[in-house]
């Protein structure tokens, strides 16, 4: 997924936070098969597909 193919989503998806430990927002989408996690890593505006959630510590950004 590219930044401009998140930007046409971005309504349907859900801003969990932000991680500074990897620097990067992260945002949830999900369709009716699958429920997919999604991080932008900040600076380099790069889109990364996240296999799971699991030690990413969100803040309020």
């Amino acid at each position: 997924m590219t930044i401009q193919d998140l930007r046409k989503r971005i309504e349907f998806m859900k801003y969990l936070g932000f991680d500074e430990s990897k620097k990067m927002w992260v945002y949830s989408y999900s369709d009716r098969t699958h429920r997919r996690a999604y991080g932008i890593i900040a600076g380099k505006l790069t889109v990364v597909k996240l296999p799971s959630l699991q030690g990413l510590h969100f803040t309020n950004r």
